[in-house]
């Protein structure tokens, strides 16, 4: 479609510079050098005006539902926003690229080792596909509290996962979209705080924990 459009601006640029000049020559010129831009560059300029643009937020405050062993969670979800509705997004993955964790009395984030990067799942995570594309928005896990500790939610939990806290830490996450026809120029840094509690109810728990979204 946009290739399309761009025929057509290209036609009737050319069409509107000969009812000007009526100069056959020029307008020639004027093509052969259009072409060759179109041929060098043409694919950085389908990118800047016909790729997706994407972006992540956070929705609100925790969810409260039951795994399937009956045992009570708190899920906090992120929701990704498609700008252009016109250039979808193809097969999408969230990227948990680092970890960082600090206890709420310091200054100073430790980052864990993360051998690989981790990709957070879409939500509902069994009936979602694990790419998807994304046109308009979607929904995706960031994590879940369980027995007075949240963890994030990733499809793959490697034996040296350390994308959980307790009560009196901070988690500071950097997150990377990626697909077919976008990528991230920075990563979104997100902080998920659990502020210290002896709190044991879910429903209040949720109280102590925030998630912000660096800028």
């Amino acid at each position: 479609m946009i290739g399309f459009l761009v025929l057509i601006l290209f036609i009737g640029i050319l069409g509107y510079l000969y009812c000007v000049t009526r100069d056959a020559s020029l307008i020639a010129a004027i093509g052969t050098v259009l072409v060759s831009i179109m041929a060098i560059w043409g694919e950085k300029i389908r990118h800047i005006f016909a790729c997706p643009m994407l972006e992540l937020r956070t929705l609100g405050f925790g969810t409260e539902t039951r795994f399937g062993d009956g045992k009570p969670a708190l899920f906090y979800h992120l929701e990704l926003i498609n700008k252009r509705t016109w250039a979808p997004a193809r097969n999408v993955k969230i990227l948990c690229k680092q970890i960082a964790k600090k206890l709420n009395n310091e200054t100073r984030f430790k980052v864990e080792e993360t051998n690989v990067p981790l990709q957070l799942t879409w939500s509902p995570m069994e009936f979602h596909q694990i790419t998807p594309t994304v046109v308009k928005k979607d929904r995706l896990d960031l994590g879940y509290i369980v027995d007075k500790e949240f963890r994030l939610r990733t499809y793959a939990v490697p034996n040296n996962f350390r994308g959980f806290i307790s009560a009196g830490q901070t988690l500071r996450i950097s997150l990377e979209i990626s697909a077919d026809n976008f990528y991230s120029k920075e990563p979104q840094v997100y902080t998920i705080t659990f502020e210290e509690t002896n709190e044991v109810e879910l429903q209040n728990i949720k109280n102590f924990v925030r998630v912000s979204k660096i800028e």
